[in-house]
């Protein structure tokens, strides 16, 4: 008799049910390894972007800073 099916057994392919318990996880700690990297990749993506926008930022009011004729070590009028 077979459990219910959920989510997860579905989306198993063909065979799975055949493994024997080293394999299952051998299996199982793949998946982990997979969803660990997933999460490290995402995070860097994150800290990527994050690093990016505060650049951009950093450039925007360094521009706005130095207009024209207003350079840091100009001329001084005497």
């Amino acid at each position: 008799m077979r459990a219910p099916s959920n989510g997860l057994a579905e989306q198993l392919p063909e065979g799975v049910d055949e493994l024997g318990p080293e394999e299952r996880q051998m299996l199982i700690d793949m998946a982990r390894g997979l969803i660990r990297q997933a999460r490290w990749e995402q995070k860097l993506v994150v800290a990527l972007r994050e690093a990016t926008e505060r650049l951009s930022h950093e450039r925007d009011t360094e521009d706005h800073e130095q207009e024209p004729g207003t350079e840091a070590g100009g001329a001084q009028s005497t």
